[in-house]
């Protein structure tokens, strides 16, 4: 596991929460324009638009980004630790789009949020467990079991406070359950990614590099994988639906703000572990929406208050957590060191088997 202070692994959470307000703040951006083409598919591909560009831009002026784009490819292709599987991440964002496409007007938008939370809370907490991320394994322990079911609860009372649409179809939520599980894995394996990257041949070590790197890469897929959803639509519906874009630039920025969210996931899972990122991003989201519903609508609900309070706890309980179980590692007498012989070289620096 890499080792991170106490401090550092607060500063980091509340990062992960400055991500989550982003997304929040994106889905607002990203709802509006949905609203106004009458299409969320086309809205998905529209907003992926400005991330794919501004990323091309970037990454054509930064020549450590680019050698680490093709440290990722020969890493895949040879035996650098990285499996073809690594560079799927992207799909996450193609994944939402088509589980809300598939089950919102069924389930409605409140079970829908319930079910990608607890997908995000299990999923986190079974990838830290196995170590799939690369900061190492990191054991369920019972206050980090106690934050994704405060998290989950939070998202309930949200929700729920603001009234259940439909419940008559409620086994499609395994859809967005599933998805949920997926972006805690993307999280991961995006990690895996940005190391390599990161670490590219030809020069010093470069966070900078990476997180651009895997981003250029994630965004490419996400919007290919998007793009081909919208065409499916299109022909199952006989044709196009939308009559003309909307005027309003601020619209189409819900992409600008998905940049902020990847590259804080990215750059941080290492230091904290997927769970940490995950529910300080629900943390960041709750008070993303509370901050809108202020700022837009009449005022908030106590449901939205109490659902953001809960989050808060959420986070709360896991990182204080980890800090009580460092310091009974402190305490505890070191192990006696094995003799040189008996030492297993680290064959793996990515940590995939």
């Amino acid at each position: 596991m890499v080792e991170t202070s106490p401090r550092k692994r607060a500063l980091f959470v509340l990062l992960a929460a400055v991500g989550g307000v982003l997304a929040a703040t994106g889905s607002r951006m990203q709802g509006s324009l949905a609203h106004d083409l009458g299409d969320p598919f086309l809205a998905a591909v529209s907003s992926a638009i400005v991330p794919v560009t501004i990323f091309a831009i970037v990454i054509c002026l930064t020549p450590r980004a680019r050698a680490g784009v093709r440290a990722v490819f020969a890493s895949v292709r040879g035996d650098g630790g990285l499996k073809w599987w690594h560079l799927i991440g992207g799909l996450g964002g193609t994944a939402f789009a088509i589980s809300q496409g598939a089950t919102v007007s069924a389930l409605g938008v409140a079970v829908f949020i319930v079910a990608v939370v607890a997908g995000n809370s299990i999923g986190s907490l079974l990838v830290d467990a196995r170590g799939l991320a690369p900061g190492g394994r990191r054991p369920i322990t019972a206050s980090r079991l106690l934050g994704p079911l405060l998290a989950v609860s939070a998202a309930t009372v949200a929700v729920v406070g603001g009234g259940l649409e439909h419940t008559d179809s409620l086994w499609l939520a395994i859809l967005p359950l599933g998805v949920g599980v997926f972006q805690a894995v993307q999280q991961a394996i995006n990690g895996h990614v940005r190391a390599v990257a990161s670490n590219a041949p030809g020069g010093r070590p470069s966070m900078r590099a990476g997180v651009i790197a895997t981003n250029f890469l994630t965004f490419n897929l996400a919007i290919s994988g998007m793009i081909v959803t919208y065409l499916v639509t299109v022909v199952i519906r006989g044709g196009f639906s939308h009559e003309t874009f909307p005027a309003n630039p601020a619209v189409y920025l819900g992409g600008v703000m998905a940049i902020g969210t990847a590259s804080i996931g990215v750059a941080v899972v290492h230091r904290i572990g997927v769970l940490l990122l995950m529910l300080g991003g629900i943390a960041g989201q709750m008070i993303g929406a509370m901050v809108i519903d202020l700022i837009f609508s009449n005022g908030v609900s106590i449901a939205t208050a109490v659902a953001a309070a809960l989050t808060m706890l959420a986070v709360s309980i896991p990182l204080v957590g980890s800090r009580a179980v460092e310091r009974l590692r402190r305490k505890a007498p070191a192990e006696a060191p094995l003799p040189e012989s008996e030492n297993t070289p680290e064959l793996n620096p990515v940590g995939v088997k």
